[in-house]
């Protein structure tokens, strides 16, 4: 599915690409044509199963398209999300005191368990 820009350069996208009818791909691109203004938005691309953040720049001849592969990006804020949603339900059973301290915003956080064992509000 990966083919080289000078294969696609001058070409009509939805010759070139038919699936991407009625995706965001499509809308975004249409609406970048329309305005005149830039667009910018992240998709899933099946036929190469990966995410794509995508700007799209209307010129003179159509649209300029710049794709970027934020696969590896999205897992990591995927993985981040998953990995902090777990330790919160962790520090919510225990009835141990936890904290973290934030040094580079000055920002703490108390576990429920601060109130259990010193009976304090977090």
């Amino acid at each position: 599915m990966t083919r080289p820009r000078e294969s696609l350069i001058g070409r009509v996208l939805w010759d070139e690409y038919p699936t991407l009818a009625g995706t965001i791909f499509e809308t975004s691109y249409r609406r970048a044509v329309e305005t005149g203004e830039m667009v910018e938005f992240e998709a899933w691309f099946e036929p190469l199963a990966s995410w794509f953040s995508v700007r799209a720049y209307p010129s003179e001849p159509g649209l300029a398209i710049y794709f970027h592969n934020v696969t590896a990006q999205r897992e990591a804020r995927e993985q981040a999300r998953v990995s902090d949603e777990r330790f919160r339900l962790v520090a919510r059973a225990t009835s141990d005191a936890i904290w973290d301290w934030n040094f580079a915003t000055g920002r703490i956080w108390w576990s429920e368990g601060i109130g259990t064992l010193f009976g304090y509000p977090a």
